[in-house]
């Protein structure tokens, strides 16, 4: 029954560790479009001038 919790253990931590790094990557995502959004309002703005 050690062995089973072991197993179950490491899934959980395994689980995590997805849970963080797709969490990571979403973040990275919404920085990368924000400052794409960032940029093509700056173009925007200096087209109007």
């Amino acid at each position: 029954s050690r062995q089973q919790l072991a197993n179950g253990e490491v899934q959980i931590l395994d689980y995590l560790t997805i849970v963080t790094s797709t969490r990571t990557l979403q973040l990275s995502l919404t920085q990368a479009q924000t400052d794409r959004l960032r940029s093509l309002y700056a173009l925007d703005y200096l087209a109007e001038q």
